[in-house]
């Protein structure tokens, strides 16, 4: 599961802002959250055609707000069909265990994506982070986002399979106690 995940303001700027100070004017920074990003707020989400697009981290399933959801609720539940599929960018990602110890996860602070999905309500876009079951990271939390490097990220976009991506599994190398996992 994820609660919480990290996108650096060096990375929006180097790769999102000139798009979107074209499509949202010169404040856009103002209303942009960097480094620790919590549920609920306004964030650099890439839609479907991939261009940067600030969407609000709720998915509204009847009336309740979503931050995560389980891809295998995407392939068997039907008001999911509808759903568009998003990437987060993000530089790091939190995970707690049942003791409410926090774990960073991170790829030496490069830039990766989260699969997503979202939604449009009248002019507010919002998404929620896909989920799989862990395996590796299975000691701090049953449930982990997808992770997906750039050329996977590109292959999300345009229909990767939902088997696919229950398969995804980054090679990440876990470093005990220190809290740091490289995810590729």
């Amino acid at each position: 599961m994820c609660g919480r995940y990290i996108l650096s303001d060096e990375v929006v700027l180097a790769n999102y802002y000139t798009e979107l100070k074209m499509k949202y004017g010169d404040d856009v920074l103002k209303t942009l959250k960097f480094g620790e990003i919590f549920p609920h707020t306004l964030n650099v989400v890439l839609d479907q055609k991939n261009s940067p697009t600030l969407m609000k981290w709720e998915y509204n399933v009847f009336n309740r707000q979503v931050i995560n959801t389980r891809i295998e609720s995407i392939r068997d539940k039907s008001f999911y069909r509808n759903a568009s599929r998003c990437l987060i960018p993000a530089t790091g990602f939190f995970e707690w265990d049942k003791e409410k110890n926090r774990y960073l996860i991170h790829n030496n602070n490069t830039l990766f994506f989260l699969a997503g999905i979202y939604q449009q309500n009248n002019d507010e876009y919002n998404y929620s982070i896909i989920t799989r079951p862990a395996n590796r990271t299975l000691y701090i939390h049953e449930r982990a986002p997808i992770v997906l490097n750039e050329d996977e990220s590109k292959e999300y976009l345009k229909k990767m399979d939902i088997d696919t991506l229950i398969r995804n599994n980054p090679d990440m190398q876990i470093d005990s106690p220190l809290i740091q996992f490289d995810l590729f």
